[in-house]
């Protein structure tokens, strides 16, 4: 009976965390853009823990383009990499791993 509320638990989080931000009705009042950031490094790494393209990927990226200083962020699902540019005068490497590791308590961890 554990196993079985362990699973129903683990499969409702693992929802959770593939589900792509909720459609909003209206459109918002206003829109934030980001300022250009200037780039001079660009990373890339692998990232494990990601079980679906859109919710998974996508939270990712959403995650590291907040960042300040980062210009750009393409995150593949099919071969688990992550391609960050940034200025690293205001991010560090470390920084975007500490990023990608703390979302979802913990569900991505990052490999160099």
């Amino acid at each position: 009976m554990k196993n079985i509320r362990f699973l129903i638990a683990s499969a409702m989080a693992l929802m959770a965390a593939c589900s792509g931000p909720a459609a909003e009705t209206e459109a918002p009042a206003e829109v934030k853009t980001k300022a250009a950031v200037a780039t001079n490094r660009t990373s890339e790494f692998s990232v494990e823990g990601m079980v679906c393209a859109e919710g998974c990927a996508g939270t990712i990226r959403e995650a590291l383009s907040e960042l300040e200083g980062v210009g750009s962020c393409s995150v593949d699902f099919a071969s688990g990499k992550v391609e960050v540019a940034y200025d690293s005068n205001a991010v560090s490497v470390d920084r975007l791993i500490s990023t990608v590791e703390g979302i979802h308590e913990g569900q991505y961890s990052v490999r160099l």
